[in-house]
């Protein structure tokens, strides 16, 4: 029988992160630190708000981009916070971080384009870019440089097939964040107060043929903000439960 499987689902590898976390969930007395989540349970005020969502019958499709009030006051959240003006056409709530970087991946990439990942990084970046018909190109990060990309290691990488360059920002797993002057070197936007902030997760930027036109007229930031974790709403986005006041 013919494989029901597409062969490029079936050339992917299964996260060796998940399959320590199965492992270790069916362990006693073991802590697990396989996957990022937050130590504490969802705030009492976050809960009742879902409960009462649901009492009041907030169950029906919303817009496409998310709901209205909620990317207002994400909007505003991030001009106070961080520092940075978005308006509501240019904000979209996905279902948690992945989705955000398999759909950008998809709306960005053409077959053949070439995506630079820095490695060590989170294992949902290479296989979504293949989904999306995408070449991966790793760049394999050095612990002398504090596994933070370098801009010659950027310049070596591009070729004349780079559409898209990923930095996560905190790195996910080794922590490595970028300072101004980093960032200056690189020719990207300084992202700090976003750091700090703890909601950065990555940036995608379209690359031209030359870092040194990193940032001009033909590129633009893909930026991917992850709330979930700091109010600890890891269920409630299985859940799709979004909620206004």
């Amino acid at each position: 029988m013919k494989n029901v499987i597409s062969d490029k689902v079936l050339g992917l590898q299964p996260s060796g992160i998940r399959k320590f976390f199965d492992i270790v969930s069916e362990m006693d007395d073991v802590i697990s630190l396989g996957v990022g989540e937050p130590d504490f349970d969802t705030p009492w005020h976050i809960r009742d708000e879902g409960i009462y969502s649901l009492e009041r019958g907030r169950t029906f499709y919303t817009s496409n981009a998310g709901l209205k009030e909620l990317r207002e006051e994400i909007c505003r959240y991030l001009s106070r916070r961080c520092k940075v003006d978005y308006t509501i056409d240019e904000t979209l709530i996905t279902v948690g971080g992945s989705e955000a970087i398999d759909l950008a991946m998809r709306v960005l990439l053409n077959p053949g384009d070439e995506v630079l990942i820095p490695q060590p990084s989170f294992v949902s970046y290479l296989p979504c870019a293949v989904l999306a018909d995408g070449v991966p190109v790793v760049i394999n990060l050095k612990a002398e440089n504090e596994f933070r990309l370098t801009a010659q290691e950027l310049e070596d990488a591009i070729t004349d097939k780079t559409k898209l360059l990923v930095l996560p920002f905190p790195n996910n797993p080794t922590g490595a964040v970028y300072t101004e002057p980093k960032c200056i070197s690189l020719n990207i936007p300084s992202y700090s107060d976003i750091s700090k902030s703890g909601l950065a997760r990555s940036m995608f930027k379209t690359c031209p043929q030359s870092s040194s036109r990193l940032m001009d007229s033909t590129t633009f930031l893909i930026s991917l903000f992850v709330f979930i974790k700091i109010f600890s709403l890891l269920t409630l986005k299985a859940l799709k439960i979004f909620t206004t006041a």
